[in-house]
This record gives C-alpha cells, structure tokens and sequence, in this order.
C-alpha cells in the first residue's frame, strides 16, 4: 500500500513539474514579441524567406492559411516598407516528409500552394528568387518554381548538364542584375550542393569578377551552421562564420574557400537549412579586405509549435550608409526577439549615396562609320524538361560598316 501511495506522489509530482516547464517554456516564448515601429530611413529593403516548408505542409493538411499570409503581407507593405526584392532560401515545400506513410499525397499541393502564391508576386510584377533545398524535388522546383515568367525575370541560368532527372536543364543556378536608383547589385542563387560542383563555382567565379560594380548577394540553401549541430570551423577574423557540414555533406567551407572570400565586391552570403530560432548573423572579412554579411535564417522548427509566417528584412538605410534587419511574423505584425534587430554602419564610399532618381535605361546607338564593336548577343534556347527558357550569352565580334547604317536609315525612313 506505501509503495502505491510513493508512486502515486511520485506521478503527481512529475505531472506538476512538466506543467511548470510548460508554463516557463510558454511565457520564455511569449517575452521574446513585442511590437515596434518599422525601421526608419529606409531608402530600401530585400524581404528573405527562411525555409517555410512546415507552413507550407501545415496549409495542405490542416487548410491553415500561413503561406497566403506570409506573401499577401509581402504585397501589402511593399509601398510602405519599400521592398524591392524577395529571396526565398530553399525547403520551399516538405516533400521528405511528405512521402513518409500518411503524407505521399502532399506533396504535388504543396508545390501547387506555394505555385498559386508566387504568381501573385508575379503578376504583382514583384522580382523574387527562389533557390532550391534538399527538401525541394528537383522536379517539382522546375514543373512550379521555373516556369516560363519567372524565368522571364532573370538575366541568367548555369546549364548544368549533370542533372539527368529533368533532361540536363537546370535552371537552379542564376541570376539577377538588380539597379535600385544608383544602387547595383547581382543577386545570384545557387543549388543546394553547388559548393560541390567545380563547373557552377567556376561559372559564379567569372559572373562575379565580370561584374566588378556589382554588389554580390548571394543566396543558397545551405552555408552557414551554427556552434551546436553543425559546426565545421571558424574562418577569417575573430568574428567568426560557423560553416555548416551536416548529414548531408553539405560543406560551407568549400563555398567560402573557392568563391565568396576570393571577390571584393560580395557583400552578403543568404542561407537557410540548419534550424534556428533565433537568425545567425556572421561577419567575415575576404582576401581584399571586404567586410562579408552571413546570415542563416531558418525558422522551421519554431513554425511547428507556433506558426508565424516569420520574414526577415533587410533594411538599406540614411542613404546608403547603414545596414538594418528585422524579423517579425506576419501572422501577427509582432517582432520576435529583440536581439535579433540589427544595426550596423557600412560606412560612406560602400555604396554611392542613394539617388532613387536614377533610372537606368538601355540606349541604342547608330553606326555611322566601319569599326569593329564588341556586342553581347542573347540567346534563348528551349529545351525539353522545364518550362521555361534557357537564358546564355556569348560575346561576338562583328564589322559594321556605313552601308549598315544607311539601310538602317532607310527602314526607318520608309516605316
């Protein structure tokens, strides 16, 4: 009868203490939200979506709304916040667990979910790279993610023709020449694994040195790590990258020693995967003596318990001199976590003063006498397996000699 009644305490006790950690654990979460006012002096801002695969598996099963949320919000503030650019940073959908017994039939609505929300960015004529993560199907990415609008908007893609499950015609490696006033940059985004593929980091190696006035943000799936699960080594100055090496052999050392630390002009590394509540942010320094962003934003597990639609902004600041993120839900307008907002100084001469006034706009001139001009000649070639274009350049030579112009002038003339 006493060894009952022990146990019996015992149980009741265990009970109120999982209780008590309940209620610790809860109101630890709640005292990270607050509310605040938006950043202010923003000249402009880049909206980054970490891995939503949980919200987007969340919508297909429990018919929760977060996805539509989270881009509808993106639409709603881009006037007021002046968002310029979305980057989704991979494990858009959930397909690996999808396929597990109970889910095999998630997995096309997931993709058709997040399809339906990236043509209203589209049609909203709002610019957006989306790379792909482990958890997105390669298949999938290219039938919802590549179609023939979206690759439209982009300025480039590496063929990489190892990538036999969609007849060699990859399209998860481009990029993007973005011109913000006078700002410049080239956003561009890799595969998954591209760290591990010699002829994409050579491709990436000469976009980027052929662009030298081109701020480089680059965006892949996975880069960065953390100091608990996926830690590889320390690199650079005393403020260290944690670089990810996981399960999958993902290696961000190999990206960081073969392209980011070599060009003087990347100014930011984009990265999701590794599962953290809280967004890493890491600054190295590359061989020229450039000051490197790295940023992982993953909030995964965190929308498991408590869906949020989280966005990371990234906020360009008092013309061009200062640098501001924030993270917030748009489920709720509530910031999370204040040490997540950040301020830095970039400094005057990083980037020109900001002028929104300039507009860039593409000048066509007449040749008049015989000379040799060098001309970058754009190509689209089709091919099976996606839809959507193949976008390559190749630079030619060719004489154009005053007959040209004159007939040019005649067909004006006569039209």
């Amino acid at each position: 009868m006493m060894k009952r009644i022990v146990a019996i305490v015992a149980l009741l006790a265990l009970m109120l203490s999982m209780t008590t950690l309940g209620t610790i654990s809860a109101s630890a979460a709640a005292s990270d939200w607050f509310d605040k006012k938006p950043a202010a002096n923003v000249d402009y801002s880049f909206a980054v979506l970490g891995d939503i695969q949980t919200i987007t598996l969340s919508d297909v099963q429990n018919d929760t709304k977060y996805v539509e949320t989270l881009f509808k919000w993106i639409l709603d503030n881009r006037e007021t916040r002046k968002i310029e650019y979305v980057i989704g940073l991979g494990d858009t959908v959930d397909t690996l667990r999808s396929t597990q017994p109970g889910g095999a039939t998630s997995n096309p609505k997931e993709w058709q979910k997040v399809r339906s929300q990236l043509r209203k960015l589209l049609e909203a004529d709002m610019p957006h790279l989306i790379v792909r993560g482990n958890h997105d199907d390669e298949k999938g990415y290219h039938q919802y993610v590549c179609t023939e609008d979206y690759v439209k908007q982009m300025d480039g893609f590496f063929y990489d023709s190892s990538k036999t499950a969609i007849g060699g015609n990859s399209m998860s490696n481009c990029y993007k020449k973005l011109e913000i006033g006078n700002h410049k940059y080239l956003m561009l985004g890799l595969d998954y694994n591209a760290y591990n593929n010699a002829a994409t980091i050579a491709w990436a190696n000469d976009l980027i040195a052929s662009n030298p006035d081109y701020k480089v943000i680059i965006s892949i799936h996975a880069y960065l790590g953390d100091t608990s699960l996926y830690y590889k080594g320390n690199i650079g100055s005393a403020s260290a990258d944690y670089l990810t090496q996981d399960s999958y052999a993902f290696d961000g050392s190999e990206l960081w020693n073969n392209l980011v630390k070599k060009h003087s002009n990347i100014f930011m590394v984009l990265c999701g995967h590794v599962s953290a509540t809280n967004p890493v942010v890491r600054t190295t320094t590359g061989e020229n003596g450039n000051k490197i962003y790295s940023v992982l934003v993953d909030p995964q597990t965190y929308e498991e318990s408590e869906p949020s639609g989280f966005v990371y902004m990234i906020n360009i600041t008092n013309g061009g001199t200062g640098l501001e993120v924030e993270y917030l839900s748009t489920a709720t307008g509530k910031y999370f976590g204040k040490n997540n907002q950040k301020t830095w100084e970039l400094g005057a001469g990083f980037l020109p003063k900001f002028d929104p006034t300039v507009i860039t706009e593409a000048t066509t001139t007449e040749a008049t006498t015989t000379e040799e001009v060098t001309t970058t000649v754009v190509t689209e070639e089709v091919k099976k397996g996606c839809s959507g274009t193949i976008i390559s350049t190749m630079t030619i030579c060719c004489t154009m000699g005053t007959s040209l112009a004159v007939f040019a002038m005649r067909k004006r003339k006569d039209d």
